[in-house]
């Protein structure tokens, strides 16, 4: 099998792995609650992925995609909402960004293995992941629930054709038949496609 087609597959498996996805936690949708109160009319955006996650083991929260003006109120939702005490203040919450292709549910799950030392075996339990505007895509949705991982509220079938980054080794699946496109910097010196199923080994 190609390093093209094994690839394909990989992903397939990993976005019929959403099927798998559990009902929504409480924790979820209480987060998602406070993000619809503090982003008002910008949460009915579905082009726009606005994510907060808590990790229970660091009592950290982070978000990725909450315009500034927003972030005051939402974490005065979420001190009211989930009844916070002692209350949560700006800094307390990590306002994370991202990079070109790494979905903003990915982007907590690479800050959280990186900075507190965890390995994905470790977030099942303990992470929660919160989407908002647009949910989750079948391709995080598939890699949270194979994980454990808490999230939602609302995971859709299908996966992003613009591109998914693996929060962990950084590979990059894109496009769908013929024009798909995988590419994983640290292992190949080029991209693996139809026409280069098996790109030469760094």
């Amino acid at each position: 099998m190609s390093i093209w087609t094994a690839a394909k597959d990989k992903r397939q498996q990993r976005r019929d792995e959403g099927r798998n996805c559990t009902a929504v936690p409480a924790l979820v949708t209480q987060l998602d609650t406070a993000m619809k109160t503090a982003l008002g009319e910008a949460a009915n955006n579905t082009n726009n992925t606005y994510v907060i996650a808590y990790l229970a083991s660091r009592n950290q929260y982070m978000a990725v995609g909450i315009p500034v003006p927003n972030r005051a109120t939402l974490v005065q939702t979420l001190n009211t909402n989930l009844r916070l005490n002692p209350p949560l203040t700006d800094p307390d919450i990590l306002w994370l960004s991202r990079e070109t292709n790494l979905h903003a549910e990915m982007a907590v799950v690479s800050h959280v293995c990186a900075s507190f030392a965890l390995g994905k075996g470790n977030l099942a339990g303990d992470l929660t992941v919160c989407c908002t505007g647009k949910g989750c895509c079948a391709d995080c949705c598939g890699w949270m629930t194979r994980h454990r991982i808490d999230h939602g509220p609302l995971c859709n079938a299908e996966g992003s054709q613009q591109g998914w980054k693996h929060p962990l080794t950084g590979a990059t699946f894109r496009g769908n038949g013929n024009d798909f496109t995988y590419q994983k910097a640290t292992k190949y010196e080029s991209s693996a496609t139809s026409l280069n199923p098996n790109p030469k080994r760094r």
